[in-house]
């Protein structure tokens, strides 16, 4: 793992996300004092900011539960980071990020539009299981994001947490770590009829077009088949069928037999009258309609190993469908890179194109969101190189000065 913050040597949005006692604010703190320890003085490029109500009882400091701390200014709204960003400000850590107002999702994009590298942490869920304020739109539109475990400890378990558990004794409130396994989120007052005997988790497979998501999930899923055959299934939503209607397929041709589906119910119903399956494969899961991150949460606490595959941002550079509602439900996400098609940098976008009066051209922000194609509608680019023709301006276009780092 990074622990310095020059080894982030492009502009972008870097998140570590977690439940509670994760080791999330003391990466920040590592990442900070390892930046400061250096015999240049470089304070004026970086900015640390938390929110009030990220750890109430350390004001203006980020704390860690290991008792080390660093100096940070307390901001409450995004727009009040937005106030403190300077024209030499390259760096900017903030902790609590899951509590800022939705303003955040704009603030961060902007920064790095601009230049800037923005290193946060926040928490992932709730402790009912739901999201925590706009981190499922931040992870999808973040460069990466580590999801950082903490460490059951119901009745010794030891294992992996991923989720919040809110306890409440001699009228006290407290918040432990807990695996998927032992969170008991409220409406499930016999947790553990749901299980079925295997330790559940999601991966996310996150990139844009011609990324590699699909060989990777290839990849994934001969594995398990040739662990057990019967164990896994795979299911594509049924308008995708851009190589065929029963495989998923890569741009570079592997395949994958699948279940076609129309909507997210279809799943479940599929899975109980199977019931050796104890892998679920999803491709494409922005596509699938009505709840999908409703079903992927339903099938974790069934005990049910997920895979899915996912376009984080529409073509537009907004979040796409149900994926932040299904990313921090996620305890591992990988982001794929594909290279821009115009100066080979790392692309993190789809850009997606129309053919009007016979030329081939960038789609405007209002046409069709959800346009099933391969390069002959779509190509990979980098941020430089993306284009929207009539987007909206961004809450805070204009605000900052271009940089490089």
């Amino acid at each position: 793992m990074i622990s310095h913050i020059r080894e982030y040597d492009r502009p972008g949005f870097y998140l570590f996300s977690g439940p509670v006692k994760s080791n999330k604010s003391e990466t920040l703190i590592e990442l900070v004092n390892n930046y400061k320890g250096s015999k240049k003085n470089l304070d004026d490029w970086l900015l640390v900011v938390k929110h009030p109500k990220d750890d109430k009882d350390s004001r203006h400091r980020i704390s860690s539960f290991k008792r080390t701390s660093i100096d940070a200014i307390e901001c409450k709204y995004a727009d009040e980071i937005a106030n403190e960003i300077k024209d030499e400000t390259k760096f900017v850590v903030i902790s609590g990020i899951h509590l800022y107002d939705k303003n955040i999702v704009s603030l961060c994009d902007s920064l790095k539009e601009n230049g800037r590298i923005i290193i946060a942490s926040g928490i992932n869920l709730k402790f009912n299981g739901t999201n925590y304020g706009s981190i499922g739109e931040l992870m999808a539109i973040a460069d990466d994001c580590k999801i950082m475990p903490a460490i059951c400890n119901y009745d010794s378990c030891n294992k992996n947490a991923y989720r919040t558990q809110r306890i409440i004794e001699n009228n006290k409130e407290r918040f432990e770590p807990r695996c998927i396994i032992h969170h008991n989120p409220e409406g499930r007052p016999d947790f553990k009829s749901f299980l079925i005997g295997q330790e559940p988790s999601l991966e996310s497979i996150l990139g844009p077009m011609f990324s590699g998501k699909t060989n990777l999930y290839s990849s994934k899923y001969k594995q398990f088949k040739h662990i057990n055959k019967e164990q896994v299934i795979s299911f594509k939503w049924k308008r995708d069928n851009r190589y065929s209607n029963k495989m998923v397929i890569s741009h570079d041709e592997y395949n994958i037999p699948s279940t076609e589906i129309k909507e997210a119910d279809e799943i479940l119903n599929y899975l109980d009258g199977n019931e050796k399956i104890k892998i679920v494969m999803i491709d494409e899961a922005q596509f699938i309609p009505s709840g999908i991150g409703k079903v992927i949460r339903k099938l974790l606490y069934k005990g049910y190993k997920v895979v899915i595959t996912g376009l984080g941002k529409t073509f537009q550079k907004e979040p796409f469908g149900d994926i932040p509602k299904i990313l921090p439900l996620s305890t591992e996400i990988i982001y794929k890179r594909a290279s821009c098609i115009e100066c080979g940098l790392p692309a993190e976008e789809s850009q997606r194109l129309i053919r009007k009066n016979g030329i081939i051209q960038p789609a405007s922000f209002d046409d069709k969101i959800v346009v099933v194609g391969g390069k002959d509608l779509y190509k990979a680019v980098c941020r430089l190189h993306h284009e929207i023709k009539g987007a909206p301006p961004n809450r805070y276009s204009g605000r900052f000065n271009k940089i490089k780092i």
